[in-house]
């Protein structure tokens, strides 16, 4: 009933609020109060202490009174809130600014005994799991910043915990309810005066969040240096710590194959859970502590049955490791490297394998043929145990964390439950990883099917087993299936490799089922390269199989047929994947040329080389370009000629080059090109046929070529060195590489020529009308200085080639000559 008689009257207190004018303003003006000041406290000069002053205890008890405190610390405070035994009502001056700034400001219905400093919490309402000692403290903070605290928890409170463990926080977690630390409260409590930081509580209850290893001292043992910087960055950054005292541990985090028993542990704390490093990963991707019983390396055949029937209750998250699949086995020696990726390979018996041959009758014809069949079918067992991992312990989790979409457009989607699952990758993202793997499973589940129809019925069908007719007959469905993996398989090794970096919850996921013992260590990349090594091992087998099989049996030449099948696959496979390669590689390349015309994208087409060029001189559009660097790019049926973004000028041509040729050179050119701002890196100038080139010419001493190419209308010369970091050796190789093509797709045999004295002589006397231009180079180099520099000798004689070239070849100078290659005819 006190709390119903209505405030009339404020009382400021503290010597901070004796000028504080605005306050009083505001308590008379908005809210209509009466407003006086009085000092809560008085010296006394008996004692020397301060006591409560007599003005204070004479309205002490009034209940239409309202204290005013600019902060929450201090005599004055503790003396009101701590010590007194009477009913009281508090306010800072902060919660009363805040007031004001509401639409309609009315002064809030105070509790007694319950201070409000802010209103940060209000509608919020608190459950504590947290030591006696810290309660009182965290009580009263949420009280001051208008929030509540119930004494026990019942969803959806939020709940304040330290502890991880705690039967409260876990409670609390199963309903999907939060869960904060302590800290949350104190960090909102140092912004008590910040009005805007409302705003910011969703991203303070997310940081201050308690986290899966809230609480815990994990200790690590049997792990490298590696997995334990890695163990120490997770711990840390989940809220945990890791220990090296056995004693001090709540969690022994042990490697799962690890020779132990729970007597090597003796010296722990007795409360100290042992789990595996699975436990470990399935927490953080959880965001809470799982249930350690599920994870217990030492479990015992009583507990088997409930584990089982917990886990089954427990699953509310869509986890790794949600199927049972049968182990693998070990690894092979043996090794094909036909696809070019791998030459690694997987196969030999494991447990699974050894019980799998046991229903089978000792053979009667136990020779090393059997041997290999075995083999043949442990490998085959092992390889569909690997291929079911990908989709049971990584694929189908992922699957069932996106949501179905509905049939029905009317019908509502449902609620989500208080569980439930984010996504964690795309339906793109998974397909891109795992789309491909399903396919050749089916085959393979049919194959082995087969070969242990076969296997179990040795004895009796010796004379009909045919090893061979399995693959045989499957060959086609296996050029279907292995391609498209292998294809795929470098962009789905980039998809997982991004998600993998930036994409923590799927890091998480995936090192949770890696952990998992199914997996016996082997990571998801390890899994998925496994169709690539699978049917290089098969040939092998195949062929170790014919070798013990004798000529007359009926299988002799059916694993001939087989062996060639599985061959045909890998040819087929290597052939596809180096044409999606050359289809890449030409696909970047123009994607960097500005002017590349998209139609001659083609599969069909073959990128062999390329190089930088220094273009000397040279007549039609190549005089343009004197004194910069062009890149050639050389195709199976053409050459293109692109201008390189570059900020300058050839790092082979020195400034005195460009000095020296400035006068003969065309008037076109820009010796110092500004930086361009193009995002590809070439320009499309001139695109050429293989066809179109007549004659190639170079010279040793100055490291020059001449090249002769034939447009349309005319022909035309150009003369460059190399630049960049092309040598000449480079140059030479590209144009042997160009006249090769030429006699091998056009039939056409271009020739490659050293410029020695009896070329030049024989140019003489046919009046060729090449020879004035190479004539005037190779003079001006022989009268240069012997005591400069070769650059500065060919500088010389390029400078009167170039004079030769303007005023002999002028009518090849303009670009109106000069066309593009016909696209229809390549």
């Amino acid at each position: 009933m006190a709390a119903a008689v209505p405030i009339t009257r404020a009382i400021l207190i503290g010597k901070d609020l004796e000028n504080d004018y605005e306050i009083s303003r505001i308590l008379q003006s908005v809210f209509n109060l009466q407003v006086s000041k009085l000092n809560l406290l008085e010296d006394t000069s008996s004692t020397g202490k301060r006591e409560p002053s007599e003005e204070f205890e004479a309205v002490l008890n009034s209940e239409d009174v309202v204290y005013v405190l600019s902060n929450f610390e201090g005599p004055d405070f503790r003396t009101l809130h701590e010590k007194s035994r009477h009913h009281y009502r508090l306010i800072s001056t902060h919660a009363i600014r805040t007031l004001c700034l509401e639409p309609n400001p009315t002064f809030p219905i105070l509790k007694v005994k319950r201070p409000i400093y802010c209103f940060f919490m209000t509608k919020l309402n608190f459950a504590l799991d947290v030591k006696p000692y810290e309660t009182k403290r965290v009580v009263d903070l949420i009280h001051y910043m208008n929030g509540c605290v119930r004494k026990k928890y019942t969803h959806p409170l939020i709940l304040i915990s330290n502890d991880s463990l705690g039967k409260l926080t876990r409670t609390a977690v199963s309903l999907n309810s939060k869960v904060l630390t302590t800290q949350f409260i104190e960090k909102c409590w140092e912004r008590r005066d910040d009005i805007n930081f409302v705003n910011d509580m969703e991203e303070y209850m997310e940081r201050y969040a308690l986290k899966c290893f809230g609480g815990l001292a994990l200790y690590f043992h049997g792990f490298d240096e590696t997995e334990m910087e890695e163990f120490r960055q997770k711990t840390a950054e989940n809220g945990g710590v890791v220990t090296t005292r056995l004693d001090d541990a709540t969690h022994i985090v042990i490697v799962q194959d690890a020779n132990l028993t729970r007597a090597d542990f003796m010296g722990a704390n007795p409360e100290s859970k042992i789990v595996t490093a699975q436990w470990f990963w399935k927490s953080i991707h959880l965001e809470f502590c799982n249930h350690e019983e599920l994870f217990d390396p030492f479990p015992s055949p009583d507990s088997s049955k409930s584990r089982l029937n917990c886990s089954r209750g427990r699953r509310s998250h869509a986890s790794p490791g949600s199927e049972t699949v049968p182990k693998k086995g070990r690894k092979s020696k043996s090794s094909r490297g036909n696809l070019e990726l791998s030459n690694a390979s997987s196969y030999g018996l494991s447990e699974e394998s050894l019980e799998f041959a046991m229903p089978i009758e000792l053979p009667k014809k136990h020779d090393r043929r059997y041997q290999v069949c075995m083999e043949m079918l442990s490998t085959e067992q092992n390889y569909v145990d690997d291929l079911q991992l990908l989709i049971t312990l990584f694929k189908e989790p992922l699957d069932r964390l996106i949501p179905q979409q509905s049939n029905s457009p009317t019908e509502e989607p449902v609620s989500p439950a208080p569980f439930a699952n984010k996504i964690i990758l795309t339906k793109q993202q998974i397909n891109s990883i795992f789309g491909k793997i399903q396919p050749i499973l089916n085959i393979h589940q049919v194959i082995l099917n087969s070969l242990d129809t076969f296997m179990k019925t040795w004895n009796a069908s010796y004379d009909d087993i045919a090893i061979g007719y399995v693959w045989a007959i499957h060959g086609p469905e296996l050029s279907k299936v292995y391609p498209p993996y292998v294809n795929d398989y470098d962009s789905a090794r980039e998809t997982l490799d991004d998600c993998l970096a930036n994409i923590p919850k799927f890091l998480t996921f995936v090192k949770t089922a890696e952990s998992d013992p199914k997996c016996r260590k082997r990571t998801i990349k390890d899994l998925l390269i496994k169709p690539i090594q699978r049917l290089p091992s098969v040939s092998l087998l195949l062929e170790e199989i014919k070798k013990r099989t004798d000529k007359n049996h009926k299988d002799y030449g059916l694993l001939g047929t087989a062996i060639a099948g599985v061959e045909t696959v890998l040819q087929k496979t290597n052939s596809s994947r180096k044409e999606i390669e050359s289809y890449n590689d030409i696909f970047s390349i123009c994607n960097q040329i500005e002017g590349y015309p998209p139609a001659l994208i083609s599969a069909n087409r073959r990128f062999h080389k390329t190089v930088e060029l220094g273009i000397l001189s040279g007549d039609g559009f190549f005089g343009n370009y004197g004194g910069r660097s062009m890149t050639i790019f050389l195709f199976n049926d053409f050459v293109a000629f692109t201008k390189t973004r570059s900020s300058g000028n050839n790092p082979n041509l020195t400034q005195s080059f460009y000095a020296s040729t400035r006068g003969t050179l065309s008037r076109q050119v820009s010796f110092l090109q500004p930086k361009f701002k193009e995002k590809k890196k070439f320009k499309l100038v001139s695109m050429h046929r293989i066809s179109d080139f007549r004659i190639v010419r170079y010279e040793f001493v100055n490291e020059i070529i001449i090249v002769k190419v034939r447009n349309e209308e005319s022909e035309y010369l150009f003369i460059g060195q190399p630049a960049g970091d092309t040598t000449f050796n480079d140059l030479l190789e590209f144009f042997k590489l160009l006249c090769n093509l030429s006699l091998q797709f056009c039939g056409k045999d271009l020739r490659m020529e050293e410029l020695t004295e009896d070329i030049i002589r024989q140019l003489k006397n046919s009046s060729n009308e090449d020879f004035a231009v190479i004539d005037r180079a190779i003079c001006a180099s022989k009268h240069g200085s012997g005591s400069l520099k070769r650059r500065s000798t060919l500088r010389r004689a390029v400078s009167n080639v170039s004079l030769g070239i303007s005023n002999g070849l002028q009518r090849f100078a303009s670009r109106a000559h000069l066309s593009f290659i016909n696209e229809s005819s390549l």
